[in-house]
């Protein structure tokens, strides 16, 4: 990477946060945890709402949803060299356990100095048909549509 005065960028990882998801990433590797909060599991268990509660943290789709294959898993794992478009979530993928178990603890380590409350832990009604009958009905929602706008790397 280099900055705007070219110069090289040494950093090892990023943290990033956007409403339900937490990240990190180094330059091979992404790590996503994507966890809602217990307000938004209570609604969708109860049937207070209608969708699935999206990464951004909304009662509704997102544009993302149907270029990432992986959006809706908990936990998300990208070989950024192998997959740069994060086509293929490698986070159930034995085989990965170690690189995941490492980029959870880099997470967490971020998650450690904030307050955010910020839980790893999966809620059990993610794994559930009911979970993801909301998820198909986000999906086949056709209000929510690819930004013209959108291009790779945009944000």
């Amino acid at each position: 990477m280099a900055t705007d005065a070219g110069e090289a960028d040494d950093r090892e990882e990023l943290y990033f946060e956007w409403g339900s998801a937490r990240a990190v990433r180094t330059r091979r590797w992404k790590y996503i945890a994507f966890r809602h909060t217990s307000g938004q599991i209570a609604d969708m268990e109860s049937g207070r709402v209608e969708v699935a509660y999206s990464q951004s943290g909304e009662a509704a789709g997102y544009f993302g949803m149907h270029r990432y294959p992986g959006y809706w898993d908990p936990d998300q794992l990208y070989d950024l060299e192998a997959d740069p478009d994060e086509q293929r979530n490698l986070a159930a993928d034995p085989a990965h356990a170690g690189v995941l178990a490492e980029m959870r603890a880099r997470l967490r380590g971020y998650l450690d100095r904030f307050d955010t409350g910020f839980d790893l832990a999966v809620d059990p009604f993610v794994r559930t048909p009911a979970y993801r009958w909301l998820v198909e009905r986000t999906m086949a929602d056709d209000s929510i549509y690819e930004f013209d706008w959108y291009v790779k790397d945009a944000y």
